[in-house]
This record gives C-alpha cells, structure tokens and sequence, in this order.
C-alpha cells in the first residue's frame, strides 16, 4: 500500500508541479499553455518523474539507470505525443517547427533538456528522495496538491466571474 501511495503522490504532485512549470514557460513563451484535463496539472510530468523513480529504484548500475531514465522519459513524451496530438487531435504541444524533430512529438532541444533533468535526478535529486518520502510526507505533499488545486479553481473562477 505505501508503494501505490508513494507512487500515486509523485504523479499526482508532479502533475501538478508540471503545470505550473508549462505555464511558466508559456509565458515568457507568450503562447497558451494547453491542457489535457481542466485542472492545474500536466499528467505526462507525473508519469515521467515515477517511471524515473521507479527505475532509480532497481538493483542496476547507476551508469545504466541514466540512459534508461533519459530514454524512457523522451518515449513517454513521444508516445503521449502520438497519442494525444496525432491521434486524438488534441495538439497538446507541437514541435514541427523545430530543427531536428521526430513528427513534431519531440525534437532534439527540449529533448537535451529531459537528458539533463534524468542526470539531475538520477545522480542527484532520488538519493535525498528516496530517504525523504516516508508515508508522513506523503500525505502532507498530497495535501498540499489538493490545496493548491482548490485555490488555483477558486481564484480562476472567482476572477472569471469579475470580469
């Protein structure tokens, strides 16, 4: 049970932290920031930061978890990609125009980029992590989810209703 709660606490505060990190970027950016569910999360940093976890978790040499991480966190963006974008025709994020992409799901810059976060992760961040998250923080991080959830709707409606 601590395991899926564990789990379910880094997709869920991920996802979360993820939305705040596209809108961020969309800002500066000044395009708009796209989602996939109404709610202030991104699902696919969720899932990227547990695969990576799950992985730093496994009883293999760090100089292999790397790789898996990097690789494992570009397929997951591809293959959200070709789900979400190509098939569903949501268009969630759309990298055509950039030098080096692979159907316009992932490309060689934003790529290099999840290559840098694995090797912060894997060699830096799950150590602290894995000691860190006990059931306790868990709980206080999956309560600070739902707070911020609550006030980001509440703040969003309440300013779309004074206009």
């Amino acid at each position: 049970m601590q395991t899926a709660v564990l789990y379910f606490t880094l997709v869920f505060g991920f996802s979360v932290i993820g939305y705040y990190f596209e809108t961020i970027l969309k800002r500066i950016e000044r395009t708009k920031n796209i989602t996939l569910v109404s709610g202030p999360y991104h699902p696919i940093y969720g899932f990227g930061i547990a695969f990576a976890f799950f992985i730093c978790t496994l009883d293999f040499s760090i100089w292999l978890k790397f790789p898996a991480v990097a690789i494992g966190i570009i397929a997951i963006e591809y293959l959200g990609g070709l789900v979400f974008n190509r098939w569903l025709g949501l268009k969630l994020w759309d990298y055509s125009k950039k030098p080096y992409n692979l159907h316009g799901q992932i490309c060689l810059s934003i790529s290099i980029g999840w290559v840098i976060a694995s090797a912060v992760f894997v060699f830096g961040v799950f150590r602290f992590w894995r000691a860190w998250l006990t059931p306790t923080v868990n709980a206080w991080v999956l309560i600070a989810c739902l707070v911020i959830i609550f006030t980001h709707d509440l703040v969003k409606h309440s300013v779309r209703k004074l206009q």
